[in-house]
């Protein structure tokens, strides 16, 4: 039997109001979607609100469409990714691409995290 593909919401956090969030994870997770994504933007610490998605829903994997390597050290995207992991059952992903060819160090990292 054939299994059914991952199905996954990914929205960008310009959204002022920070429940929708919530909202979203818990209204995709009632659904049935795998996973909820959100990109880094310059409006809130996608982090934080990754991890108030995760308390909300039981089941729905929550991550990052994409983390800015950049303004992050190696270390704190690795602390987030095992901080956000742990934090439930449902799990977590991150996405990371590099900027420059220096912050390659920050994606092994986070790699590892993920493990």
């Amino acid at each position: 039997m054939a299994r059914a593909r991952a199905l996954a919401v990914s929205v960008m956090p310009l959204e002022n109001r920070r429940e929708q969030f919530e909202t979203l994870a818990m209204l995709g997770e009632r659904l049935g979607y795998d996973a909820m994504l959100l990109p880094e933007t310059w409006a809130y610490d996608v982090t934080i609100v990754l991890a108030e998605a995760a308390v909300k829903t039981e089941r729905i994997r929550v991550g990052s469409a994409i983390l800015g390597v950049w303004n992050r050290s190696a270390a704190t995207l690795a602390m987030g990714a095992a901080t956000l992991r742990r934090s439930r059952a449902g799990g977590s992903s991150w996405g990371s691409a590099p900027a420059r060819r220096s912050s390659s160090k920050a994606c092994t990292t986070c790699r590892s995290a993920r493990r």
